[in-house]
């Protein structure tokens, strides 16, 4: 028998509806505009990484041969083209870049994090600017090596990788201090940012600063890339720099460039990068005339990677 069936309908008593106050509503609407939110820099943070390292490591970049090689050899050689002059400048590099253990175990965890496979389970998982941060730690590196020029150049450097994290932007800065047997003692601060604007397409912004300390000279480099990745282990590159130099105590406009950039790694032997680099550049010392030139670089990367 049910219970409610002896008592009319006028005496059960039913609670009136609450209405949410202002405040309620407001507070819920903010929690899920803020999940949203942060759902939303997560997906796009985690892109930007995974895009950024994978062009860092076609590039082989300095910071990707520390963070994913145990120790590497590279060897350059580029042939730089001068139509306005008609002459070839060619040269041959090689260094030997040592990864020195990092101050904190923890580097291993974000390292595998970025290698991971997309249809890795783990890959489902996004991460948040305080754990990057926190698994992210200091990454120092050494090398040495020998331009060969007449006579031959060596020198030698150490180096500070630490990435860093903010919304959606990925900011890598690099300190370096270094030897060199021609320029003597010099020493290099550069912070990168990358923006992902989907699994393919990258903008980043270089600002860097090069110090000859020995010479006493002040150099820097700033402007965007566009670079865009395709068939895993080609990119293609756009790239504007403006240049400024130091003289006298004041900093004056020293080189406009614009330039065009393919590169390609060989699917066979994927130790052998070859890059292209058709470009104008605008000079002080020319009187800013444009001179067009084209780069051939092939790079030869051995070293065993991290597990």
């Amino acid at each position: 028998m049910n219970a409610f069936a002896a008592v009319p309908p006028t005496q059960l008593e039913i609670p009136p509806a609450k209405t949410p106050s202002p405040n309620t509503v407001f507070d819920m609407m903010l929690q899920r505009t803020g999940s949203y939110v942060v759902a939303t820099r997560d997906g796009v943070s985690d892109q930007v990484i995974l895009l950024a390292n994978k062009i860092d490591r076609l590039f082989g970049d300095d910071r990707a041969l520390d963070e994913y090689y145990n120790s590497s050899l590279k060897v350059t050689t580029s042939n730089l083209y001068n139509a306005k002059t008609g002459t070839n400048n060619f040269g041959v590099s090689t260094s030997l870049n040592l990864s020195l253990p990092n101050l904190r175990a923890t580097e291993k965890a974000i390292q595998q994090y970025w290698t991971r496979k997309p249809n890795d389970p783990a890959g489902e998982q996004k991460i948040t600017p305080e754990e990057f941060k926190e698994v992210n730690p200091w990454d120092f590196g050494s090398e040495l090596g020998v331009r060969w020029v007449n006579p031959p150049s060596p020198f030698a450097k150490a180096r500070a990788n630490r990435n860093y994290l903010t919304g959606t932007v990925v900011h890598h800065l690099r300190l370096e201090y270094g030897w060199d047997s021609e320029y003597l003692w010099t020493s290099l601060a550069s912070l990168t940012s990358d923006y992902a604007y989907n699994p393919y397409f990258l903008l980043r912004f270089v600002n860097r600063g090069d110090w000859a300390i020995s010479d006493d000279i002040f150099r820097t480099a700033h402007g965007p890339s566009w670079i865009y990745t395709f068939e895993d282990r080609s990119l293609v590159s756009f790239d504007l720099r403006l240049g400024l130099r130091s003289y006298d105590n004041a900093i004056y406009t020293d080189v406009y460039s614009a330039g065009f950039k393919y590169r390609t790694g060989f699917k066979k032997v994927d130790w052998i990068f070859m890059e292209i680099t058709p470009a104008y550049t605008w000079t002080y010392s020319s009187g800013f005339t444009p001179t067009p030139t084209i780069n051939l670089t092939f790079d030869f990367i051995y070293g065993k990677k991290e597990q």
